[in-house]
């Protein structure tokens, strides 16, 4: 089953379960969930909450012309070597 927004399911049988979590394109913005895939088991009288959290697929370029260090979009670099 594919599901594209918060769900409720229920009367599932006990047992084992896995979710694939696929990338989604959103107003041209590419998104992919920080985890590739949950599992979880029910038993009995029990109830779950699973959570995915996307993050936006992001790409940054730039010409280094010296040495020392750099920051990306936050991200410290050394370029010593």
């Amino acid at each position: 089953q594919t599901i594209s927004d918060s769900i409720k399911l229920t009367d599932l049988d006990v047992g084992s379960y896995s979710a694939t979590v696929n990338y989604v394109t959103l107003s041209g913005v590419n998104y992919q969930g920080f985890d590739s895939s949950i599992s979880f088991t029910l038993s009995d009288n029990l109830t779950l909450d699973a959570e995915v959290i996307y993050g936006a697929l992001t790409h940054s370029q730039l010409v280094i012309s010296g040495f020392g260090s750099i920051f990306v979009n936050g991200t410290w670099f050394n370029t010593d070597n």
